[in-house]
């Protein structure tokens, strides 16, 4: 990446021109240079993320998703990427339960908290001194870190679905969400923070064509990424079979639903499927599933958001089961040693 420098007419300063050069290959044995435009602003941020190679989409503070852009495959490879969280809160969840996720913590000098020191000696995490003024060009300048920012591996935190359904209580009528591409990572924070807050015994989150578990997504989970299971699937209708298999009742949640929610007493094991933020759930994923459930609103307003819904849906499902609202969940990720 080159700065060309301003390229302006006379008497007028325009932006800095960046030239990006594309390497030589049969079809251009000379090679390709493209030009962007950039404010001095904008250009010094690319600069930044370019020569740390942060990923944009695991920034805390960046933009979600473009919805006209697919999310990136949360393979294996992809999730041991270094992910950066901040803020005390996000920290004391992670030491508390899923420490082996935790790679290296940045502390400010001043930072008082014994606990939290006392936490990573525990577990023998490396810190290093987060100097002053810094950490902004690592979480986003419009965020207050707190003298805190941790780098993280998301894959210790997915587990599969076979190593779920072994710890799982069929016998509580428990209830799962199934996760059917949600692209924005602030929806998939916002889903796994409700379904922690209403009792849910775990999240499924496809492979594919789905948002993966991100810093926006930790963030957005107020840090219950670390409180309740995440578990990987593949393919979400093979799923749906094996659910039903396990004795789970599958419910799409759509607009056009044919059961509304309330006349649903939930008494089996259950499972939502939250679908896509703009098409909604697949047509053949909608009709593997037993029961469409709608959500009746006023007739001024067409739909919900994706993550508003499963909300609904989810206190719904824990006012008809009070008592999961009294069980702790324990995260089987905890027991999952670090490769």
């Amino acid at each position: 990446m080159e700065v060309a420098g301003s390229h302006g007419g006379e008497g007028r300063q325009a932006p800095p021109l960046i030239r990006l050069v594309a390497p030589r290959s049969t079809a251009h044995p000379e090679g390709c240079a493209y030009f962007l435009w950039y404010s001095p602003n904008e250009q010094a941020r690319l600069a930044q993320l370019v020569e740390r190679h942060i990923d944009v989409v695991n920034v805390i503070g960046s933009s979600p998703i473009p919805r006209t852009m697919g999310p990136k495959k949360h393979n294996k490879k992809s999730s041991q990427g270094k992910v950066y969280i901040y803020g005390k809160h996000a920290l004391m969840e992670a030491l508390q339960h899923a420490p082996q996720t935790i790679r290296k913590v940045f502390l400010a000098p001043d930072l008082r908290d014994t606990e939290l020191r006392m936490l990573l000696t525990k577990h023998s995490i490396p810190t290093a001194t987060l100097a002053k003024g810094s950490g902004k060009e690592l979480v986003g300048r419009d965020t207050a870190h707190q003298g805190v920012i941790f780098t993280m591996n998301p894959a210790p935190l997915l587990i599969s679905l076979d190593d779920f359904l072994k710890t799982i209580d069929m016998k509580t009528n428990p209830a799962i969400a199934v996760l059917g591409e949600v692209q924005d990572p602030h929806n998939v924070g916002a889903i796994i923070r409700s379904a922690a807050a209403f009792g849910l015994s775990g999240v499924l989150i496809p492979e594919h064509h789905q948002a993966g578990v991100t810093g926006a997504v930790v963030k957005a989970s107020a840090g219950m990424v670390f409180r309740i299971p995440l578990i990987t699937i593949g393919n979400v209708n093979h799923t749906l079979k094996v659910l039903k298999e396990n004795g789970f009742w599958t419910y799409g949640l759509a607009m056009d639903g044919r059961t509304t929610l309330g006349a649903e007493t939930f008494d089996a094991p259950v499972a939502f499927v939250v679908g896509n933020e703009g098409a909604g759930i697949r047509e053949k994923t909608l009709t593997a599933c037993d029961v469409t459930l709608k959500v009746p609103m006023h007739a001024r307003t067409e739909s919900l958001n994706a993550a508003v819904s499963a909300a609904v849906v989810f206190y719904e499902w824990s006012r008809k089961h009070p008592e999961a609202l009294a069980t702790d969940i324990p995260n089987p990720s905890y027991r999952i040693k670090m490769v």
